[in-house]
């Protein structure tokens, strides 16, 4: 089962509270907060999302959140609620973005987008369509990997 714990646009499914739930789904759209900070987590709006969690029975085991962005301040904020990331609940990130997932023990699992490639791809695509504007569409797949960090020894 799917406990989508979303705010906003989506607040439909913020009251689908199953007790069968083991994904809990958290999206930026939702978390990032409005106004001069750019790319700022609302500490307020997570904090009542991780309270949600905790209050699910029974708790989701998995945290998924749509960017590696969110994965520290779910990592912090399950911790001050006793809640041990990899242990008790598996958080999966997105983007495989070390600026966010560096320090974290244990390194949480990350969908690696490749978004390297993808600019790269995209650039040289944008290119060869300004020299070659009849020709027909093309469409080109990069397939994202999930990166696993080894355990502990």
């Amino acid at each position: 089962m799917l406990l989508d714990a979303s705010f906003g646009r989506r607040e439909a499914y913020a009251t689908r509270l199953d007790t069968h739930a083991s994904l809990l789904i958290l999206t930026t759209l939702d978390l990032i907060a409005s106004g001069p900070e750019i790319n700022a987590v609302d500490e307020t709006r997570l904090s009542a999302l991780l309270d949600r969690l905790c209050g699910v029975q029974p708790r989701p085991n998995v945290v998924f959140c749509d960017t590696d962005m969110i994965v520290p301040g779910v990592y912090r904020g399950l911790q001050r609620r006793g809640i041990v990331p990899g242990r008790d609940v598996e958080v999966v990130g997105y983007n495989n973005d070390l600026i966010y997932l560096a320090g974290l023990a244990p390194m949480p699992v990350t969908a690696d987008v490749r978004a390297v490639e993808l600019g790269r791809m995209a650039a040289e695509r944008l290119l060869w369509r300004l020299s070659h504007p009849a020709d027909p569409v093309v469409t080109m797949t990069i397939r994202p990997h999930l990166v696993i960090a080894p355990l502990a020894p």
